[in-house]
């Protein structure tokens, strides 16, 4: 049975400062998943991606392109969950305000909120939350957008914080 080429697309390679970067932050993230605390292990993946783009000429659209590739797969549809760069699923919320709290991967949903916003703008944010039946999720990306929306080049370093402090319980 041959797989169709969108399927085969997921797990495309980038060109070569792309695919080591983004495999560098695979690596970590899967160590990263050890730990207990949802929210310290998104921020911890957030701060080292930034250091690995901080001296690339755009920062942070490529962090949004490495996290997007690392946490949530190749894209948000056909391809969520897979792809070269993916490192895997890892479900729960421990860590994040009770508010946020769901079973489920509330690491690629905080994400996908922060791609959302910065790579698509507000009318993929409607949608998204139209389309969104999980409350938790709904107030996840309640917190999440104007991140996303109000990332650049100039405040890149202090997104983790603006992250602990939107989604921690702490």
């Amino acid at each position: 049975m041959k797989l169709p080429d969108a399927i085969l697309n997921c797990y495309k390679k980038s060109e070569p400062e792309t695919h080591e970067r983004r495999t560098r932050l695979k690596k970590f993230a899967a160590r990263a998943y050890k730990r207990k605390n949802r929210c310290e292990i998104l921020v911890s993946i957030i701060a080292y991606g930034i250091d690995l783009v901080k001296d690339h000429p755009k920062p942070a659209k490529t962090l949004i392109g490495d996290l997007k590739a690392v946490l949530i797969g190749r894209n948000m549809t056909l391809c969520r969950g897979k792809g070269a760069y993916f490192a895997g699923q890892i479900s729960g919320s421990e860590g994040f305000k009770m508010e946020l709290r769901d079973p489920w991967n509330q690491i690629q949903h905080a994400t996908a909120g922060l791609v959302i916003a910065f790579q698509y703008g507000r009318l993929a944010e409607i949608l998204v939350k139209f389309l969104e039946h999980q409350p938790q999720d709904d107030k996840l990306y309640d917190v999440t957008f104007p991140l996303g929306n109000a990332l650049s080049d100039s405040n890149l370093a202090e997104l983790p914080e603006k992250v602990r402090k939107a989604i921690g319980d702490t």
